[in-house]
């Protein structure tokens, strides 16, 4: 009978050792790669585009740790424009950000640099061809927020889009940058998904696990 519970014993005490260990990141606790969706809003020079239909491609959520895996944002044909010339454009990641959920439910991701394609334009009504080159690029954001059991949603605001050259977009370089280029920026980004804060494995007994 004394073998026994001993037996029973180790089992148990290797058993919870497992489980603080995967708590503590020493053993995989993230979910293989995964695309979430993505929604939000960016201002551009003070000019409002909704971005819909979006992904987060390649992360991942670990429950236990609140490690958000390494992913890049994606979103197509989002419109934007001043009245004057009306823009059509791509807002892709030339990196990955990873990042981490909090406890306390704050969230955030590392340095997204973000690559903005003009794919299509109008000037006064009047479409006009823009060229391979129409590219802005880099726009460096660190995006904050929470995570929730629905959503990570993120922003940041005050970041830059650089101007390019002057002969780029098929020479209409400044009139696009008039829409684009300058620091009065916002962006607001919803990743659908589950994204609880990490908790505590063990209530009784044992020193809580984050």
């Amino acid at each position: 009978m004394h073998v026994h519970r001993n037996r029973a014993a180790g089992c148990l005490r290797a058993g919870l050792a497992a489980l603080v260990f995967a708590g503590s990141g020493l053993l995989p606790t993230i979910a293989g790669a995964t695309d979430f969706n993505a929604s939000g809003s960016v201002s551009l020079n003070g000019h409002a585009a909704n971005l819909a239909d979006g992904l987060f491609i390649g992360s991942s959520y670990a429950t236990a740790t609140g490690a958000v895996g390494a992913g890049h944002f994606k979103f197509v044909g989002a419109s934007v424009g001043d009245g004057t010339v009306a823009l059509v454009f791509d807002l892709g990641q030339a990196n990955t950000s990873s990042g981490l959920v909090t406890a306390n439910g704050a969230a955030s991701l590392a340095n997204a640099s973000l690559i903005l394609s003009v794919t299509s334009a109008t000037y006064n009504g009047s479409p006009i061809v823009v060229g391979a080159d129409c590219v802005f690029q880099p726009v460096n954001i660190v995006l904050h927020g929470d995570g929730t059991l629905t959503a990570l949603d993120l922003g940041a605001s005050g970041f830059t889009v650089p101007a390019i050259d002057g002969n780029a977009c098929n020479g209409f370089a400044a009139a696009i940058g008039n829409v684009l280029v300058g620091n009065d920026t916002d962006i607001v980004l919803q990743v659908d998904g589950d994204f609880d804060p990490p908790g505590t494995l063990f209530d009784y007994g044992f020193e809580p696990v984050r």
